[in-house]
């Protein structure tokens, strides 16, 4: 009867260290989960997708196996966004083949793998690979166009604390400088906002 009767008054004492026992083994940081609002640094892709004054660049861009390239955290690279401006103010654009002169005709299918291949050339030669510097300058970089390279140096306005706000670019059509507007950190690379583009050719 003693027995029983100390049993009755520690069951509830029982009971409630089973329950805090419990909650103490749901507390466990495993099994805690991970917080939904932090998320890892955008890849240069989730950037670029955002960016609307350079929506013309990454539709050129993301119909190239290159642009794959732009999601691997794994490989930096630099990239430089034409605003939409500036590719509108292309004498000739991305995809227009040359016209050939005289009574020369070229195949549809001829047109179409000229485009993809100028493209290709275009986007290329707005890409570097790794993470440009712009602590000691002038400086060049080879660009992922063969044979193509484009070069920063200072500007004469250097009052701004942003380094790239006082660095000008050469690298398009008649050598002439291209001024960076923006730059915008990715977890694989930069992206420079430049309002010019970069000639394919040498």
């Amino acid at each position: 009867m003693r027995l029983g009767y100390i049993f009755t008054l520690c069951a509830p004492l029982l009971a409630a260290a089973s329950r805090s026992e419990q909650k103490i083994m749901a507390a466990k940081p495993q099994d805690i989960l991970a917080d939904p609002f932090v998320a890892s640094q955008p890849t240069i892709t989730d950037v670029l997708t955002i960016q609307r004054p350079g929506n013309i660049f990454f539709d050129y861009a993301r119909s190239l196996a290159l642009s794959e390239s732009f999601s691997n955290k794994s490989k930096e690279l630099t990239v430089l966004m034409p605003t939409n401006t500036a590719v509108m103010k292309m004498d000739r654009k991305p995809n227009e083949p040359e016209q050939p002169g005289g009574d020369i005709q070229i195949t549809e299918a001829e047109y179409e793998s000229q485009s993809t291949e100028n493209v290709e050339r275009w986007v290329s030669a707005h890409v570097i690979e790794g993470r440009v510097s712009l602590d000691k300058l002038p400086k060049s970089y080879n660009t992922l166009l063969s044979g193509k390279t484009v070069s920063f140096e200072f500007s004469s306005d250097t009052s701004s604390t942003d380094d790239w706000k006082n660095v000008v670019m050469k690298g398009g059509k008649d050598d002439y400088d291209i001024k960076i507007l923006n730059r915008l950190e990715a977890a694989n690379g930069v992206i420079f906002v430049i309002d010019g583009t970069v000639s394919p050719s040498s």
